[in-house]
């Protein structure tokens, strides 16, 4: 595993994995039972144009052991944010669980609030530059929650993201980690047709915070 870079906002790390290790880890990946995100009714954080992207189940860090591939991926995981406390700060407990964009999916703007920080580790094993994805992150003021529920309106968030009007990209790079901090603007770019029956594969991860 190398760090490629560290900010105020983010960590992103490559080659994570050996290459043994992450061939099983898309094998488990791809194991998992997948639903929509909108089987029990409207997930908000996904516009009504988003599509329909998948989740596999939720396992939790306080529940641990699961006697199965997922436990590594939690020691993985923490081992990440014990190098990155100033990025997380204080958290206490963390949640992880698959996710799948195919192509004409996205997840549009939002700043994850609620957590402490995010992780995602994409596990495809191809991805080519032509298919989207991106990690979208905006340069935006330091507000918390500055929107509880756009939803259908959306008028504050286009004033808010024009304030700089100008972000980073990062692309969904097989066998790539990026932890981001809470706060921060981001959403991921729409996959594009070009990428045919490829779809977007990465384990997400939450630290959530009490209070």
């Amino acid at each position: 595993m190398k760090q490629l870079i560290k900010t105020e906002d983010f960590a992103i790390y490559d080659e994570v994995l050996d290459d043994v290790n992450y061939k099983n880890l898309w094998l488990h990946f791809q194991k998992e039972n997948y639903c929509f995100v909108h089987h029990n009714g409207w997930a908000k954080v996904w516009r009504s144009t988003d599509g329909s992207p998948m989740k596999g189940p939720e396992y939790v860090l306080e529940k641990q052991p699961y006697e199965k591939y997922i436990d590594s991926l939690f020691n993985l995981f923490l081992e990440i944010a014990k190098h990155n406390k100033e990025i997380l700060g204080d958290w206490d407990n963390l949640t992880i669980a698959p996710y799948l964009y195919p192509r004409n999916t996205k997840l549009n703007w939002h700043d994850d609030g609620r957590y402490a920080g995010a992780i995602i580790f994409y596990v495809h094993p191809y991805w080519a530059s032509t298919w989207g994805g991106e990690l979208m992150i905006a340069k935006t003021p330091k507000v918390q929650n500055a929107v509880t529920a756009p939803h259908l309106d959306h008028s504050f968030e286009d004033k808010f993201l024009e304030t700089y009007g100008y972000g980073q990209y990062i692309t969904c790079k097989p066998n790539r980690m990026v932890l981001t901090r809470n706060g921060i603007w981001h959403s991921v770019n729409r996959v594009d047709s070009d990428a045919g029956d490829h779809c977007r594969a990465s384990f997400v991860g939450f630290f959530t915070k009490n209070n």
